[in-house]
C-alpha cells in the first residue's frame, strides 16, 4: 500500500506538506513553554474570543465562492478571483462600520466591553484571511505546493518571534494579537506574490473574463449552501469558546485553558492532516472528474492519517494532565484535563476532517448544510446539559467530544459513499 501511496504526484504533495508540517510543530511547541510563561490564561482566553469572532466574520468574506476557484473552468478563474478579492475589501469595510457604529452591544455580546480597539483589529483581520483563502484555493488548483509550505513556515516563524518580543515588551494580550496580525499580513502578501510570479505569463492572467453573473449564477450552491454550512461549522468548532463565554464563573481563564487544548490537540490537525488533506482535495477532484469515482485515494488516505494519529492522541488520553503540567507549567494542568477528554474527538477530526472535501466535489452541499444544522443543535445540547444539569465544564466537554466524534463518523461513511459519481443518499 504504502509503495503504491508514495509513488503518486498525491504522495509526492503529502511528503512535501508533511515536512512543512513537522517543521512548523516543531516551531509552534517549542515556543509554547516560553509563551505560556509570558502571558495568563486570561490572555489567551482574550485572543481565542478574538479569533472566534474573526472566524465568524471571516466566512462572508467571499460568501463561498473561494471554494469554487477549486472546480471553475480556465474561462471563469480570472472574474472569480476579481470577485472574490474585490467581495473581501467591501465585506471588510463593512464590517468596519457596524463595528465603528454599534461596537458596545456587539462587544457586549462576547463580553468583550472593554476591548474597544478590537473595532479596527477585526476588519483587518477579516480582509487578510479572505485574502489568505482566495490564494490558497488558487495555489492548491494549480498544484503550487511548494508555496504552500514555504508559506506556512515563514508564517508559523514570525508569528512566534513577534508574540514571543511583543510579550516580554508589552506583558498583555496585544503581544499574541500582533503575532497572529501581522503574521497573516505577511502570508497574505507572500502568496499574492509568490502566486502571480508563477502567473504572470499565464491562462489565469491572460484569459478572457467570463460574465460575473454567469459565473455566479453557475456556483451558486457556494453561495446557497456552502456559506451557511462553513458559516455554521465554524460555529460548531467554536461553540466551546462561545459556551464558557457564557456559561463559566471565569470565562476568560476557561477559554484560555480551552484554548491551549486546541492550540496544541490541534496542531497535527491544522497541520499535518490539513497538509495531506490539501493535496487529497486536488488528486481526489482529478480522479473523480476523470474516472468518476476517487473512493480508492479517499481510502488509502484515510489509512495513513489513522495510523499517523493513534500513537500522539493516545499518549494525550492517557498523560494529558501531567504533560501540560510539566511542558507549561502547574497553572496549566487544566488544559491537560480538557485535552484527555477531547482527545478521542481530535482523532477522530484528524482522520475524517481532510476527507470532507468530498461533499464539495461531488456537489453535494446541500445536504452537508441539513447536516450541520442537526449537528449544531446536539452540540449546543450537550452544552446546555452539561453545564444547567450538571453545572460541570467537565461533563459538558465530555458530552460534547461524544457528539461531535459522532459527527466524524457519519461524514466519514457519507463521503464514502460519495466518492463514486451519480451516486445518490
Amino acid at each position: 500500500m504504502f509503495k503504491t501511496y508514495l509513488s503518486s504526484d498525491f504522495a509526492r504533495n503529502s511528503i512535501l506538506m508533511i515536512n512543512s508540517a513537522v517543521i512548523v510543530q516543531v516551531i509552534s511547541i517549542s515556543v509554547s513553554p516560553i509563551l505560556t510563561r509570558i502571558y495568563q490564561p486570561n490572555d489567551f482566553g482574550t485572543f481565542g474570543m478574538l479569533m472566534a469572532v474573526v472566524g465568524l466574520i471571516s466566512i462572508f468574506s467571499t460568501f463561498g465562492y473561494s471554494n469554487a476557484i477549486l472546480i471553475a473552468s480556465e474561462l471563469e478563474l480570472k472574474s472569480l478571483k476579481i470577485f472574490c478579492l474585490k467581495s473581501v475589501i467591501i465585506v471588510s469595510f463593512i464590517c468596519l462600520l457596524l463595528l465603528f457604529f454599534g461596537h458596545r452591544e456587539i462587544f457586549a455580546f462576547f463580553s468583550l466591553d472593554e476591548y474597544y480597539y478590537f473595532v479596527y483589529i477585526i476588519p483587518i483581520l477579516v480582509m487578510f484571511n479572505g485574502i489568505n483563502a482566495i490564494y490558497n484555493s488558487l495555489v492548491i488548483r494549480f498544484n503550487y505546493f511548494n508555496i504552500l509550505t514555504k508559506n506556512r513556515i515563514l508564517t508559523a516563524v514570525l508569528s512566534a518571534f513577534v508574540s514571543i518580543g511583543f510579550g516580554f515588551l508589552l506583558h498583555s494580550v496585544w503581544g499574541l494579537i500582533l503575532g497572529f496580525m501581522i503574521s497573516q499580513i505577511f502570508s497574505s502578501f507572500f502568496l499574492l506574490w509568490a502566486f502571480n510570479s508563477r502567473h504572470q505569463n499565464s491562462d489565469i492572467s491572460n484569459s478572457r473574463k467570463t460574465p460575473l453573473v454567469e459565473i455566479l449564477v453557475v456556483h451558486k450552491q457556494f453561495l446557497k449552501f456552502g456559506l451557511p454550512t462553513a458559516l455554521i461549522n465554524n460555529f460548531l468548532n467554536q461553540l466551546p469558546i462561545f459556551a464558557l463565554n457564557k456559561f463559566s464563573f471565569q470565562p476568560f481563564a476557561s477559554i484560555g485553558h480551552y484554548n491551549m487544548t486546541n492550540r496544541i490537540l490541534g496542531l497535527p490537525v491544522t497541520l499535518v492532516s490539513s497538509s495531506i488533506g490539501d493535496s487529497f482535495k486536488q488528486r481526489a477532484l482529478i480522479d473523480y472528474n476523470t474516472f468518476g469515482n476517487c473512493r480508492d485515494i479517499y481510502i488509502r488516505t484515510f489509512k495513513v492519517l489513522f495510523l499517523l494519529s493513534i500513537l500522539p492522541f493516545s499518549v494525550i488520553f492517557l498523560f494529558g494532565p501531567d504533560i501540560f503540567e510539566y511542558i507549561f507549567g502547574l497553572e496549566w494542568r487544566e488544559s491537560g484535563e480538557y485535552a484527555r477528554i477531547l482527545s478521542p474527538m481530535f482523532l477522530l477530526r484528524f482522520s475524517v476532517s481532510p476527507l470532507s472535501s468530498v461533499f464539495v466535489i461531488a456537489q453535494k452541499q446541500e445536504l452537508d448544510f441539513y447536516l450541520h444544522i442537526l449537528f449544531i443543535f446536539l452540540g449546543f445540547l450537550s452544552f446546555y446539559v452539561g453545564f444547567k444539569i450538571y453545572d460541570s465544564i467537565f461533563v459538558a466537554l465530555l458530552l460534547f467530544s461524544i457528539v461531535y466524534s459522532f459527527v466524524y463518523v457519519v461524514y466519514f461513511f457519507l463521503a464514502l459513499k460519495f466518492c463514486k459519481k451519480y451516486e445518490s443518499f
